[in-house]
This record gives C-alpha cells, structure tokens and sequence, in this order.
C-alpha cells in the first residue's frame, strides 16, 4: 500500500489545506482541497490571481462557493457594483443572472466596531439601502435598527 507523504485534513476530517496539497504521494501526485472540496492549484496557492471569469464559469457549485471564499473582499470590489452608500455601510450588487440561480447577490460591507475588521455580508436581494442590509442582518427593519451605540 502507498503511504502518502502529505495528509492535511480540517477539524471535521475532510481534506483541507491552506496554502499546498492537502493530498500529496512521494512522486509528487496530489489532491489540493479546501474543507472537503477538491479544487485547482489556483485556488489554494494564488487565490488572489482569481478573476470575474474563473468565478463566473464555474460551473460546480460548491467549487465556485469556495472560489468566492479564496477571493474574500476582492470577490465583491472586483466583481461588484456600489449600490448604495451611508453611514453605516456600502451595498453592492452582483450580476449573477449567466451563471447562478441567483439573478443578483446583494453584500453589505460593514465595519467590526470592536475590531475595526470589514466585512461583507450577503443579504437578500431585494435590500435597497445599505442602512437596509445592516438592520437586515440583525433581524430588524430599518425603523426597528437603532443601536444604543455605535462608533
């Protein structure tokens, strides 16, 4: 039997490794995986080198979804539209209507008021306003978002 020379798996025992082959045998054969899924070379030693294109036509599902991860912000400021803009965030819009069920993804990009970390939060489409999309993510309507305090 070979004995591979690499096996990186996650917590949960699938195949994951971030930055090589998570699968890989003494001549050099190997599997490259982020959380259980199979992907290219591409997505785990040059995510950033990923483009609108290597999403797009994507066509396996659960390999585009990781594609986005890999991309991280660069997912919605390269392939993203500002939609709105306040106070509390920046709404941009996807065009997804070629490639996914989806017509459109619609993502907040808000600010960890404790970390001064940003992120992008996906919220449901028909969110208008980025005021909208914050209160959306905790639950509430717009009148209903009214923080005690905010920085």
């Amino acid at each position: 039997m070979r004995r591979p020379k690499v096996l990186c798996l996650d917590a949960a025992g699938r195949l994951h490794h971030e930055t090589g082959k998570c699968l890989e045998y003494h001549d050099g054969w190997g599997l490259y995986a982020w959380h259980g899924v199979l992907v290219s070379e591409q997505v785990i030693l040059a995510p950033d080198t990923l483009t609108l294109e290597d999403f797009l036509h994507e066509t396996d599902a659960e390999v585009r979804r990781v594609k986005q991860e890999r991309m991280g912000d660069q997912f919605v400021l390269k392939l993203g539209v500002v939609i709105d803009r306040g106070p509390r965030g920046t709404l941009y819009e996807v065009d997804l209507s070629a490639y996914d069920e989806d017509l459109v993804a619609r993502y907040v990009r808000v600010q960890d008021t404790c970390t001064s970390r940003q992120y992008f939060l996906r919220v449901p489409p028909e969110v208008e306003t980025a005021a909208e999309a914050v209160a959306w993510s905790f639950g509430l309507s717009v009148e209903e978002y009214g923080p005690a305090h905010e920085t």
